[in-house]
C-alpha cells in the first residue's frame, strides 16, 4: 500500500478537525488553494534548526520516495493524535521520510520525539526559532498539525 493510503486512515482516525468547515478552522477554501498555487507546487526554501542547534535548510533533506512534512505544537491534542498513530503505522512509512516542523523549546521537541518515534529512522525533528515556516510556506500553513507531501522531485 502506498504513502497515500496510510495518511489517509490516519486523517480519517482524527476525525474531521482537519476539514474547512470545521468552526476551529475558518479557513477560507479559495484562499487556501490559491496559496497552495502560488508555491508552483515545490518545497520552499525554508531555515530550521536541528535539535542539536545546527542550521537545518531543505539542500540537506535526502529522500528517496517521499518526504512527508508536519507542522505541529507538542501540547496539540490534535498533533498527538496524529504522532500516535502513524507511530502505531511507522513499518507502512518506509519509503516516505517524515520532518516534523514546530515552534518551540528543544526539550519539549526531544521529548515528543522520545515519546512518539524512539527509534524510527526516517524521522527528523525541527525547530523553526526564528518563525518563518509562515513566510517560507506562503500562507499554506495556518494552523496545527498541518501535513504536506512532496515526491522525490520536491513537488507536493
Amino acid at each position: 500500500m502506498n504513502i497515500y493510503y496510510w495518511l489517509l486512515i490516519v486523517a480519517l482516525t482524527l476525525g474531521d478537525n482537519y476539514t474547512y468547515s470545521h468552526p476551529q478552522n475558518r479557513l477560507n477554501k479559495a484562499k487556501f488553494e490559491t496559496n497552495i498555487a502560488n508555491q508552483n507546487d515545490q518545497m520552499p526554501n525554508f531555515k530550521f534548526y536541528d535539535l542539536n542547534g545546527q542550521l537545518f535548510t531543505p539542500q540537506q533533506l535526502s529522500y528517496k520516495n517521499y518526504l512527508t512534512f508536519i507542522f505541529y505544537d507538542v501540547d496539540c491534542s490534535h498533533c498527538q493524535e496524529q504522532a500516535a498513530a502513524i507511530a502505531q503505522n511507522i513499518k507502512h512509512f518506509k519509503k516516505t521520510t517524515l520532518l516534523w516542523v514546530t515552534i518551540g523549546e528543544d526539550s519539549k521537541i526531544a521529548a515528543f520525539k522520545q515519546q512518539y518515534f524512539k527509534d524510527a529512522k526516517n524521522v527528523i525533528f525541527l525547530n523553526d526559532r526564528d518563525m518563518n515556516i509562515f513566510e517560507a510556506f506562503n500562507g499554506t500553513i495556518t494552523d496545527t498539525p498541518t501535513t504536506l507531501i512532496f515526491d522525490k522531485d520536491r513537488r507536493e
